[in-house]
């Protein structure tokens, strides 16, 4: 007898995995929900990049988003771990897409994200195109319409 919640198949296509770390709770339920909703399976969320060592426990994840606020150390020690580690990762900030941001070609998903643009970063990493020149774009209110702004 089959149920109807059992798969007819067997999922024969794996899952890629997902670093989240996210200091806003909020932000962070939203955020991996989305990123679920897109096919991947979330490491996380963890709060800060201490966590997220702790999670990681030797295995590497497909790709990471990380949170990102000027200064942090702890997020540039770990973005450190995931470059030597061959991780592609992107930023996620409220501080904008400027000299904020550390050096490096990472991409960045500006907060408040969109879906559109979360589905940017992500085709991005996972097909290895993933860098800061690839400019994404965050929507914004002007001349009331939505625009997409570097």
């Amino acid at each position: 007898m089959a149920y109807l919640s059992q798969p007819t198949q067997p999922d024969t296509v794996p899952r890629r995995h997902m670093l989240l770390v996210e200091e806003d709770a909020m932000v962070a339920m939203d955020l991996a929900a989305a990123v679920e909703g897109l096919g991947y399976a979330v490491i996380g969320p963890a709060p800060t990049c201490v966590d997220a060592e702790r999670l990681l426990d030797g295995a590497l994840p497909d790709c990471a988003l990380v949170t990102y606020r000027p200064g942090c150390r702890q997020a540039l020690d770990l973005a450190a771990l995931l470059r030597a580690s061959g991780v592609p990762f992107a930023w996620v900030s409220a501080h904008g897409l400027g000299d904020n941001l550390p050096d490096g070609r990472e991409p960045v998903l500006a907060k408040p994200w969109h879906p559109v643009a979360l589905r940017l970063v992500l085709s991005a990493l996972s097909t290895g195109r993933a860098d800061r020149g690839a400019a994404f774009a965050r929507p914004a209110w002007r001349n009331s319409r939505w625009v997409w702004v570097e």
